[in-house]
């Protein structure tokens, strides 16, 4: 080997070390600078978290359906999370919808319930909503009281109609009257034709037959359909009556037309003959008085199924009154 050739392979060498050296401290240099810019990071995080205001949040966001109580209120309880880094008290208060069905006025909530809250501290707050027509679709509004910076949340409140309103209980008086009239009418065309007719005139065993009156069957299946429809196709807001009530009326109007057959019978007397038989008999105002009831039964399962049709349809332009929208 020439003297050449040793002086450039020594140069090599040198030149190796020389880039594995650089290579290492450009490493070093690349991960010191990392983890500093990670600890600034965090620091920075913990100082903009420690500076940051309060941030209300519902605790529950998700929609409610709300029914009112014997006094027509609405009461119920709203929980608030504070999530920011500083004190703060929240502010709850109703949107104005478009309808102008909820008023900010209605909501009315203790003062000691809407004090400060600490951070990760959790208030529930009481709140009561009245004076507001029914149904009603509303928003309450979470923001930070006073001039600290803080976020905005809504929650969604669903009001529902009251357990029966004047729209369903007017026509059913007016089936009642109608069906008071009948048997009242009834009664004075018997005492003009039969002179000897009165109230305590005695009748005999009527055949109450349920294959043969249209009138009880009619109102059983369509007491069956209401409540069938009232818990599955009727909306969370309906207009007449609320979907409880509807069952409530299925239920009362069955049970008034099994029942009025039975009253004939459970104040009927029975006469002795001189065989020793018995034969029963009942008096013509009890007769009268379960025709009635029958009657109005017959009458008031034919008005709810007609509102109960109307709240279902009640956007379909087929049916005859949808021509108002639903809330």
């Amino acid at each position: 080997m020439s003297l050449t050739e040793s002086v450039f392979t020594g140069q090599l060498r040198k030149l190796y070390r020389l880039s594995v050296s650089i290579a290492l401290l450009v490493f070093v240099f690349q991960g010191t600078a990392a983890f500093a810019e990670d600890a600034n990071t965090k620091t920075d995080a913990n100082t903009t978290k420690s500076l940051q205001g309060p941030s209300f949040d519902f605790v529950d966001g998700a929609v409610v359906t709300l029914s009112p109580d014997a006094s027509d209120q609405f009461k119920f309880d709203i929980p608030v999370k504070n999530s920011g880094g500083m004190d703060g008290v929240p502010s709850l208060k109703l949107l104005l919808d478009v309808d102008k069905k909820c008023d900010p006025q209605n909501l009315s909530i203790p003062k000691e319930d809407l004090t400060s809250i600490p951070p990760k501290g959790v208030r529930i707050a009481h709140a009561t909503v009245s004076g507001t027509k029914l149904p009603a679709n509303c928003y309450v509004e979470l923001t930070t009281a006073g001039k600290l910076p803080g976020n905005t949340s809504l929650k969604q409140i669903k009001l529902s109609q009251q357990y029966l309103t004047s729209e369903i209980s007017y026509p059913l008086l007016a089936c009642l009257g109608i069906a008071v009239l009948v048997a009242f009418g009834t009664w004075v065309t018997a005492c003009i034709r039969i002179k000897s007719v009165c109230l305590n005139y005695k009748l005999g065993m009527p055949a109450w037959e349920w294959d043969k009156s249209w009138t009880s069957t009619t109102t059983v299946v369509g007491s069956l359909i209401t409540a069938a429809l009232s818990l599955g196709a009727l909306p969370d807001l309906t207009k007449y009556a609320s979907r409880t009530g509807y069952a409530a009326l299925a239920f009362m109007i069955t049970l008034a037309v099994a029942v009025a057959p039975f009253l004939f019978t459970a104040l009927r007397v029975g006469d002795v003959k001189a065989d020793g038989s018995v034969t029963y008999g009942g008096w013509l105002w009890s007769f009268l008085l379960s025709g009635a009831i029958t009657l109005f039964a017959g009458m008031a399962q034919v008005v709810v199924l007609f509102l109960l049709f109307d709240e279902i349809f009640l956007n379909y332009g087929f049916w005859s009154i949808g021509s108002h929208t639903q809330p």
